[in-house]
């Protein structure tokens, strides 16, 4: 029976130098999740957005960080 797991990725993991996203470290990610599936397992990937709202979208939409 394939295993099954859950992937809890950190937003801000997965930026740089104040940039949202860094195209690098999503190809190294998808790598490594692709590797776990291989063998038939399968994954589901939960991406935080704490970094969306953190000095950045949240504030102009009036949240407080």
């Amino acid at each position: 029976m394939p295993k099954k797991y859950l992937i809890k990725l950190s937003g801000e993991a997965l930026g740089i130098d104040g940039r949202l996203f860094d195209a690098t470290k999503f190809d190294k990610m998808a790598a490594a999740i692709k590797s776990v599936t291989e063998d038939g397992s399968r994954a589901a990937v939960v991406l935080g957005g704490g970094n969306l709202w953190r000095g950045r979208t949240g504030v102009f939409s009036g949240v407080n960080p």
